[in-house]
């Protein structure tokens, strides 16, 4: 039996058990939430696709104003409703549903799925007829090895075997309310796999990430798998697994203009899906509708970006004849300061030995032990600054030799990091549409130096097929897509 902690047992709101007569074999538990507190078309279509293919349907929604009338009014199609407050992710509402089934252990399989894709593009049946003949006690639509391998939690099937053992029992009891969503993550997606496998559970994936990576190795400079990985995998190559493995979904972030890990060539879905997909277009186009914000609050975002921009860049031209400096972080921020400082002493980062193999700076990697007492440090892991500096002093660095970038900008520094980290992202997205299509492409900035800064990240990082020309926009981004003399698309870079 999976039990709530009383923590946990007071989100509950509302439930509602609609006791449909027909006994299935399958249970699905279907985490759900919109900002606008409504149940858009496209999760309609995804309960009523999952009760075709004869699941019991957990609807399970932490937006806590929702409708009862719009929830009753799919109850033909569900086996129980519940509502609770919006706390613990993905990880508790899955938890909460399956504790409303007493007798959990009789189903054959429990399907975890959430509303973060669009489901399905395809006649499912085949797919899990598919994995059904592979005999495995769970599997997932995608894998990835990021940090250590795991089967990503937007869609996760569990068979008969591990339903009925203590460790899936005990895996589920286990869960705990985590607001920090990196936690959430490694404790419980990262997590969940390893478990099971350490255990020793057979699981499998739909979509390998080692297949699709073999199909587009040649678009790369990198060699080995697991560096082409750090490209954002099946994220980057969203048209790719539709096209050639038959992928039943597409993530909703990478549509939305405004979304950190939207990706810019997406603005082909529509014909993909038309020519690969039995899928209805307007569902997509009325959800992304309703996501993007206001332009008003974008031109705000903008405004705080090119501000904090210019900080930024003026710290890296102060920071150019600095020859005892550490970078602490190497993820994009950090690869982007990095490609522009060029007396760079030492790379530090908590995971340093995976990213040994993705650049080629090995001799610049050491760990916190190895820092010079009289070396500065610049961090560019944003938002873990307080807990990198308490670490730092440990070993008698102290604060005033660590350069907190958080402390020089007047707004959000996350928001900035993940603007830069966007664009990083949709250039190499783009210089992916280059490569494949033969497309050319520019980007349009009103900002000199942000031209500069971005020039010497694309050297270092090998990307070509990319040119530059200033606009007269103020405080703008854009992409310019041309195909031979005719421009294709313009994409306008859209602040978090």
């Amino acid at each position: 039996m999976i039990t709530l902690k009383n923590n946990e047992e007071k989100l509950i709101i509302k439930y509602t058990n609609y006791q449909n007569k027909k006994k299935n074999n399958k249970l699905c538990i279907l985490s759900h939430y919109n900002k606008n507190q409504v149940i858009e078309d496209y999760v309609k279509y995804m309960i009523k696709q999952l009760h075709k293919l004869k699941f019991d349907v957990i609807f399970v929604t932490t937006s806590e104003n929702i409708s009862s009338v719009k929830l009753d009014s799919l109850k033909k199609y569900l086996h129980t409703s519940i509502i609770r407050k919006n706390l613990g992710y993905d990880f508790i509402s899955w938890k909460t549903g399956l504790s409303f089934v007493k007798d959990y252990k009789k189903y054959k399989s429990i399907l975890h799925i959430n509303d973060s894709i669009f489901f399905p593009l395809v006649n499912p049946k085949k797919i899990f007829k598919k994995m059904n003949k592979k005999k495995v006690d769970f599997w997932g639509m995608t894998d990835s090895f990021k940090e250590t391998y795991h089967i990503e939690s937007f869609f996760w099937v569990v068979n008969k075997k591990l339903i009925q053992s203590d460790v899936y029992k005990d895996f589920w009891n286990s869960c705990t309310i985590l607001e920090n969503k990196n936690q959430i993550i490694k404790n419980y997606e990262m997590g969940f796999a390893n478990l099971f496998i350490n255990h020793g559970y057979k699981c499998s994936t739909y979509i390998p990430i080692k297949q699709v990576l073999k199909k587009i190795k040649l678009s790369f400079k990198e060699n080995s798998l697991e560096n082409l990985e750090q490209k954002r995998s099946f994220n980057l190559f969203w048209d790719l697994i539709i096209k050639k493995f038959n992928a039943p979904f597409i993530k909703k972030k990478i549509l939305i203009k405004s979304h950190s890990e939207y990706n810019p060539t997406t603005f082909l879905y529509k014909e993909i899906l038309n020519t690969y997909t039995t899928y209805n277009i307007n569902l997509i186009e009325n959800t992304l509708k309703k996501e993007e914000p206001k332009d008003s609050e974008l031109q705000e975002k903008a405004n705080q970006f090119f501000s904090n921009l210019e900080i930024f860049l003026k710290l890296i031209n102060e920071l150019k004849s600095n020859k005892n400096l550490i970078i602490y972080g190497f993820g994009e921020v950090g690869y982007l300061v990095f490609s522009n400082l060029p007396n760079i002493k030492k790379i530090i980062d908590q995971n340093y030995t995976s990213l040994l193999s993705r650049y080629n700076h090995i001799n610049k990697f050491y760990s916190e032990k190895d820092i010079n007492i009289n070396d500065e440090i610049l961090i560019t892991a944003f938002g873990r600054e307080k807990n990198i500096i308490n670490s730092l002093e440990k070993i008698n660095i102290k604060y005033k030799k660590i350069i907190s970038i958080e402390n020089l900008f007047p707004y959000n520094t996350l928001k900035f990091a993940n603007n830069i980290t966007k664009l990083l992202y949709n250039i190499d997205s783009l210089n992916r549409l280059s490569i494949e299509k033969k497309y050319k492409l520019f980007i349009s900035t009103s900002s000199k130096n942000l031209n500069i800064i971005l020039k010497n990240y694309l050297e270092m990082s090998g990307i070509k097929n990319i040119s530059f020309e200033l606009n007269k926009d103020k405080n703008s981004i854009k992409f310019l897509i041309f195909k031979s003399e005719k421009l294709l698309h313009k994409l306008d870079f859209t602040f978090v």
